[in-house]
């Protein structure tokens, strides 16, 4: 798993006007949160959180906001976008801690060319993520998936999948 940087500033100001004027200087607004502790109204420049949002794979975030010392280990758990431009417009950060299991999105790579494939058929990925729930040192940064042996018209049955699995289990399936 690996563990990435994210500096932010705090949000002083919290009224719409403000928002939208640090929008336009490439500043998204954001929270990050955790259990029992208030949340942290932030900024992040736009070219900073296009690492955490642009990927298929999942990061720790190490978290260190400006003018302090303080530096807090969180995940993405939700980020909006613009309908129109499709930009970040505001994220959400959800503080972990190494001693507590955390229920999060984990996208699937399948591996291998199926038999099937060979044979003329097509691969249908319609399953792009689950939902794993695990310590966050066990992490997984993606989640294999070997689908050579499958023939034409055989489905992968996700409980098979759930049964090779030791560090985490799945805890919800997306589409």
């Amino acid at each position: 798993m690996a563990v990435m940087t994210l500096n932010a500033r705090k949000r002083e100001e919290l009224a719409s006007s403000s928002v939208k004027d640090n929008r336009k200087k490439g500043n998204i607004p954001g929270v990050y949160y955790y259990k029992g502790a208030p949340s942290v109204p932030l900024y992040v420049k736009d070219s900073a959180l296009k690492p955490f949002v642009y990927t298929s794979e999942v990061h720790i975030i190490n978290l260190k906001i400006e003018g302090t010392n303080d530096q807090y280990n969180c995940i993405l758990k939700d980020i909006q976008f613009d309908p129109v431009k499709d930009t970040p417009i505001h994220f959400d950060l959800l503080g972990i801690s190494e001693n507590e299991k955390i229920n999060i999105e984990v996208p699937i790579t399948l591996v291998g060319t199926p038999a099937g494939v060979k044979e003329g058929g097509i691969v249908q990925h319609s399953m792009h993520k689950v939902e794993v729930e695990c310590f966050p040192r066990n992490i997984p940064s993606h989640i294999d998936v070997n689908i050579e042996n499958l023939m034409i018209g055989i489905r992968y049955m996700w409980a098979i999948l759930s049964t090779r699995i030791s560090r985490y289990s799945i805890a919800r399936m997306q589409q």
